[in-house]
């Protein structure tokens, strides 16, 4: 592919921050963009809000055969969607009121742009974004899905979630280099996480002050976070050493590693539900809830579901982590970095989703023909050689920061160098799947 404006596709762009915007204009011929920058032509937040213009729309075969595909993620739209509902869950008609506004929105700016290409900052799991993604999976438009990763420096890029974390299909971008790659001690997205991230009576009477408006909503979630501490009380349990036993670190829900790489185990208690059915009948599944969960997605049924399993226990989110995890058989997780944790530690893990590692040795992927012992027996490579494997990956991967919280790990860190990274590694990526992206 030429590096000429004149013969590249029209491309939409997702939420990439002002500098890589503005990089990868010169790269391609951007004819739209979604982004919080002023250089974007639609705001990412106004659309999140769906504070947008809107007009009727003009409903054809083709659109109403778009529609029907798309409802079909419905549920998954909800999920994501609850992110915009910060106090109390929104009502259902509106929430559907407002997939159909953003169904329409999002078909005819595809459609009116003649959009050829979309390229995202991330995977979707914003709402918007997904069923931009969604709608041009139906149309067959190529999408370029970046995701920050843990490495300092480096992004994953993918088509489609359902190929995110298959290094081995992956085309490599640039050549190997040894990363020197050490386990951190902690992850500094977790700081903070001392504190109970639950509604308490303090943010209660802060947001009260600060705008008294909003003391029914307020309270109404206050009730909510009382209703959880208590019942995530009620089944909290001690560590007992003596039975074998898997531990299964719970997600932050909402969030993109269960609502959009999660599958059907964006369900939690689900992947516990079936783990449980599976295990040998003298193993035990420990339970930790994730220390900066709040009362979404946590409400009574939640644990009423989870009570019913007798061989799961929930322990203290206070608990290390760690210590289970070298005390463990093995771990299960939905796509958490728990999972990669574990690895080092010479234990196996089982994934439920599309986890980044999750075609690393000592990794299983849950699925059709599963089998328990199997992967209690899957040993992990020793560090070394996981490092190498990681090494390995990170050929496959794109150099730079596209996600602005991940900008810290970078000392010295220069926004305009980075977006010159982020734009020529997108390029690359398309560049070497020319032959699956376009016909």
């Amino acid at each position: 592919m030429e590096n000429n404006q004149d013969t590249l596709p029209s491309v939409l762009t997702v939420g990439f921050d002002n500098e890589v915007l503005l990089a990868l204009k010169t790269k391609f011929n951007v004819a739209f963009s979604i982004a919080d920058s002023v250089n974007a032509d639609l705001n990412w937040h106004e659309f999140h809000e769906l504070d947008i213009d809107y007009a009727k729309p003009f409903i054809d075969s083709k659109m109403q055969a778009c529609l029907q595909n798309i409802r079909q993620h419905y549920l998954q739209f909800v999920d994501i969607n609850s992110r915009r509902h910060y106090y109390i869950p929104g009502r259902e008609s509106e929430t559907y009121n407002g997939f159909l506004i953003t169904f329409y929105k999002a078909y005819q700016l595809l459609t009116e742009k003649k959009i050829e290409l979309i390229l995202h900052a991330n995977i979707p799991h914003e709402g918007f974004d997904f069923i931009i993604h969604k709608i041009a999976c139906h149309l067959g438009i190529p999408s370029v899905l970046c995701y920050q990763s843990l490495i300092p420096n480096r992004f994953w890029l993918t088509s489609t979630v359902s190929e995110f974390g298959c290094h081995s299909t992956a085309p490599d971008l640039f050549e190997f280099e040894p990363s020197g790659y050490k386990l951190p001690d902690t992850w500094f997205y977790m700081r903070g996480s001392e504190r109970d991230s639950s509604y308490g009576i303090g943010d209660l009477f802060f947001e009260v002050l600060r705008r008294p408006y909003r003391l029914p909503p307020a309270l109404v979630r206050f009730a909510y976070a009382y209703q959880f501490r208590r019942n995530v009380q009620r089944l909290t349990t001690n560590f007992i050493k003596g039975n074998p036993f898997i531990y299964f670190p719970l997600h932050l829900q909402p969030e993109l590693t269960t609502a959009a790489i999660g599958g059907i185990y964006a369900d939690q208690i689900l992947a516990l539900e079936t783990l449980s059915s599976l295990l040998p009948s003298n193993y035990l599944i420990y339970v930790k809830e994730n220390p900066k969960q709040t009362e979404k997605q946590r409400g009574p049924f939640f644990y009423k579901r989870l009570a019913t399993l007798k061989n799961v226990r929930l322990l203290s989110k206070h608990e290390n982590s760690i210590n289970l995890i070298r005390s463990s058989a093995g771990i299960a997780t939905i796509t958490g970095t728990a999972g990669w944790e574990a690895l080092f530690y010479g234990k196996p893990v089982l994934v439920f989703g599309a986890a980044w590692y999750r075609e690393f040795t000592g990794v299983t992927m849950f699925g059709d023909g599963f089998n328990i012992q199997h992967f209690l027996n899957s040993a992990p490579s020793e560090p070394t050689e996981l490092v190498a494997e990681l090494d390995r990956a990170l050929k496959k991967s794109g150099k730079g920061v596209v996600d602005p919280a991940y900008q810290e790990l970078i000392p010295g860190f220069d926004k305009l160098e980075n977006a010159q990274l982020v734009a020529q590694s997108i390029f690359k990526f398309i560049q070497a799947r020319t032959k699956t992206l376009y016909k």
